[in-house]
C-alpha cells in the first residue's frame, strides 16, 4: 500500500516511504541480530506499513507490535491492514519523552527526514524535552531522524536491537 499525501505535506512530514524489499532485508537483519525471542516491536514512524509487512513475511513468531505515525490517514489504513497491532496517531518523540512502560526488543523503521527549521511548534517542543531528558545536546538534534534515534534508544531493552534507515 502506498499512501499519497497532499503536495507539500511529504516534505513537511519528512515522508520517504521504504520499498518493500529494503524493509524486508532490514527486518531480517534486525531479527537475526536480536537472537532471542522477540516479544515487542516498535515502529515509531509506521507510514505505509512496509516494515510490518516485512515482519509478517520474515517470521511466524508471535510478538506485540506498537506503531506510531502523525498522519491520520496512514494510521487508519494500518489499523485495517494489521488489526492485531496497536497504532497511535501521535508525535513519537512526545510519546517517548513521557513513556514509562516496558522496553522494546526491536525498534525498526525509517524515521522522518525533517530539518529543524521545518519543525512545527509541537515537534520543536518535543525535541527540546527529549534533549533534556536524554541529556543529549539540542544542537546535535538537527533533523527529526536524529531525534528518533535518541528517543528510540531510550525505549530499547538492554539486549534490544535498533534498526533504522538513516
Amino acid at each position: 500500500m502506498l499512501l499519497k499525501l497532499e503536495p507539500g505535506r511529504e516534505r513537511l512530514l519528512g515522508v520517504v516511504y521504504t520499498p518493500d524489499d529494503v524493509a524486508l532485508e532490514l527486518t531480517k537483519f534486525a531479527l537475526v541480530r536480536h537472537q532471542k525471542m522477540v516479544g515487542t516491536i516498535l515502529e515509531p514512524s509506521a507510514g505505509d506499513g512496509a516494515f510490518l509487512r516485512a515482519l509478517a513475511a520474515s517470521t511466524t513468531a508471535s510478538f506485540r507490535v506498537h506503531g506510531f505515525d502523525v498522519d491520520h490517514a496512514a494510521v487508519d489504513l494500518l489499523k485495517k491492514e494489521f488489526p492485531a497491532a496497536q497504532f497511535k496517531c501521535q508525535d513519537f518523540i512526545e510519546h517517548a519523552v513521557n513513556y514509562d512502560g516496558p522496553k522494546y526488543d526491536v525498534v525498526i523503521g525509517n524515521p522522518p527526514y525533517i530539518r529543524r527549521h521545518n519543525f512545527g511548534a509541537e515537534l520543536k517542543k518535543s525535541v527540546e524535552d527529549l534533549s533534556q531528558i536524554a541529556q543529549y545536546p539540542l544542537s546535535e538534534l538537527k533533523n527529526a531522524w536524529a531525534a528518533f534515534v535518541v528517543a528510540s534508544s531510550m525505549l530499547l531493552a538492554d539486549t534490544g536491537v535498533l534498526a533504522f534507515i538513516v
